[in-house]
């Protein structure tokens, strides 16, 4: 494979690009996201157990999961559902008060093209 200088350019600009829009991602975050990590680290805490070990416990990595903690992603319900089975908690308990979900930011958009029906 005959790799150019261009090619390796367009490459790196694909990846500093991606990773500033995600960082950029994370710092916009609802308080309500910010709400459900606290929840998370103060049963860990609770438990006498660190991150890194949490993290191995229930499989993800401990970086990820140190995001999680303080509010940086926006978890899907399979790795809420993963957490709360590690702390031994219902998941609704590591939810916001209904009082804190004002203001919520509107739905993303699928990254992908929907087929047309015919």
């Amino acid at each position: 494979m005959d790799t150019t200088v261009k090619d390796v350019r367009e490459l790196y600009t694909v990846v500093l690009y991606r990773n500033v829009r995600t960082i950029a991602q994370m710092r916009d975050q609802h308080p309500s996201i910010f709400s459900v990590g606290r929840a998370i680290r103060a049963r860990r805490e609770g438990m006498k157990i660190s991150q890194e070990d949490f993290a191995a416990e229930i499989g993800l990595d401990r970086a990820y999961y140190s995001h999680v903690e303080r509010g940086k992603y926006n978890i899907t319900l399979v790795v809420l559902f993963r957490i709360a089975a590690g702390l031994r908690c219902e998941p609704s308990e590591l939810m916001p008060p209904l009082t804190e979900l004002v203001e919520l930011p509107p739905p993303m958009r699928s990254r992908g093209r929907r087929s047309k029906a015919t």
